[in-house]
């Protein structure tokens, strides 16, 4: 669970671009369908740059993990985290059209990101957002930190028909 705080020290200054917007849109929906919060992480190492997303919904039933790779600069760190309501990130998100580039920005003495979504090849189409960032509460789920023993069997149509829902 995230709080909102607007007395949290500024996180480290990243930039994130996501070239073609259809990658973010779609996480963001799953993320949006799945949990009321989220956090999520922004890695630069040399083996991955981009996003990654380890949740699992408040019932503990759904878990998801994600990672969507993204052009990102950092200063002074490898790696940070910011914790968003997913229902408003979502619809900023998705209010930029597929074939718009997004870019995530952190603003300097504020713990909110800025979201702009605009045509690469003509910055004729510009839109902006402040997103408001939250306070985790709690520690992450994180993968490593779960550990399942359990085997299902099922047949291809009915996982077909669970990832359509």
């Amino acid at each position: 669970m995230c709080i909102r705080d607007s007395t949290v020290p500024a996180p480290p200054v990243f930039r994130i671009v996501f070239d073609c917007s259809q990658g973010i849109r779609t996480l963001s929906d799953v993320l949006c369908n799945m949990l009321e919060t989220v956090d999520i992480q922004i890695t630069v190492t040399p083996q991955f740059k981009g996003i990654l997303v380890e949740a699992i919904d408040s019932k503990q039933v759904c878990l998801i993990a994600a990672q969507l790779k993204a052009d990102v600069t950092m200063e002074n760190c490898e790696h940070t985290s910011i914790c968003v309501n997913t229902k408003t990130f979502s619809c900023c998100i998705r209010s930029a059209q597929p074939h718009y580039s997004i870019s995530l920005e952190s603003i300097p003495n504020s713990s909110a990101v800025k979201i702009m979504a605009y045509e690469s090849l003509s910055n004729t189409s510009i839109t902006k957002f402040t997103l408001p960032t939250l306070v985790c509460e709690q520690e992450p789920t994180r993968l490593k930190d779960s550990e399942y023993k359990y085997h299902i069997d099922c047949e291809t149509s009915v996982i077909k028909g669970i990832v359509r829902m």
